[in-house]
């Protein structure tokens, strides 16, 4: 059988994989899979114990520790370090409706942290567009406006609970 835990990110489902041959319990943090009749995993190298459906915040650390494996006599396999994959970040476009020419813009964000920023009209009308951390700005050096309209101004590539940032 198995059991590990997983820490960064809730468990919503676990399936498939060669654990398919064992009854498998999930919790929100863990996975046990045990064989009631004496069922036992296939010896393989780089195959898929089970598939895991998580949720998690963009850029969140999820890590599978507590990791236990035995074999068929119940004895318990060794193994090495835990392993970690980072959740990636997610766009998050910034919409604009503005009711005259816009020759530049500034705006801080909250909640989120900025990994990158690109596109929209910003890109299109702008010679640079820039971001650090939680700050953008948006300038055209040759005077070139983002014409009076709606649309998306930029789109942000953000970690953290989008649900709760602001502009």
């Amino acid at each position: 059988g198995f059991q590990f835990e997983i820490t960064g990110a809730t468990i919503n489902s676990a399936s498939g994989g060669a654990s398919s041959v064992f009854t498998m319990t999930d919790t929100p943090f863990m996975i046990v899979g045990f064989g009631l009749f004496g069922e036992t995993l296939p010896s393989t190298d780089n195959g898929l114990l089970v598939n895991l459906d998580i949720s998690g915040l963009p850029g969140s650390e999820v890590c599978i520790v507590e990791t236990i494996l035995t074999a068929p006599d119940g004895s318990e396999l060794i193994l090495s370090n835990s392993d970690c994959i980072n959740i990636p970040a997610v766009p998050m476009d910034v919409s604009y409706d503005f009711d005259q020419d816009v020759r530049g813009f500034q705006f801080i964000v909250n909640g989120v942290e900025i990994e990158s920023v690109s596109g929209g009209a910003g890109e299109v009308y702008f010679d640079m567009v820039s971001a650090n951390s939680s700050l953008v700005v948006g300038i055209s050096f040759n005077n070139t406006p983002i014409p009076r309209g709606s649309g998306v101004l930029t789109t942000l590539m953000v970690t953290g609970d989008v649900s709760s940032s602001s502009l």
